[in-house]
């Protein structure tokens, strides 16, 4: 297990000025680069500085909900994809089709807008469905992550 460590002065460090609810866009940016650079199946954060049992819960709360939160968006994100290469495949046959049966000027044009919107589905599949996989793993990694707060390691697991 990769351990990843921060150190935190207070809760608020870790936290939003906007919401008690949400990681601070550092910690967030900074956690899930760590675990990408980690490249490992099960992460574990290592918290020194926040020593109230309170603020302990509190954290290890605020940061398994957040990426709880993130993951399920990045999930209706990446299904809604899906519906849109379904479609581009489907408009993109049907404009090939559609330009193979023309005979006039527009057939050309046609027959390019059906193969643009062909490649724009093999695009996203090719170039930016891993992209999109590696955010969603990241999250599910530390929505599950083991937290340990401190040297004295007194852990605190969901």
């Amino acid at each position: 297990m990769n351990e990843i460590q921060v150190t935190l002065q207070t809760l608020e460090d870790a936290l939003s000025h906007y919401h008690p609810e949400v990681l601070s866009p550092e910690l967030d940016d900074y956690l899930s680069t760590q675990v990408r650079l980690l490249a490992t199946k099960q992460v574990q954060l290592n918290v020194h500085g926040l020593s109230k049992p309170k603020e302990q819960e509190k954290f290890q709360e605020v940061v398994h909900h957040y990426y709880e939160r993130k993951t399920t968006v990045l999930l209706k994100k990446d299904s809604s994809r899906d519906i849109r290469r379904i479609v581009l495949l489907f408009l993109g046959i049907f404009f090939i089709v559609l330009a193979s049966v023309l005979n006039f000027v527009l057939q050309e044009v046609i027959l390019i807008a059906g193969w643009v919107a062909i490649w724009e589905m093999v695009s996203d599949l090719l170039f930016t469905e891993k992209v999109r996989q590696d955010e969603i793993k990241i999250t599910k990694q530390l929505a599950t992550c083991e937290i340990l707060f401190d040297a004295k390691k007194s852990s605190l697991t969901s």
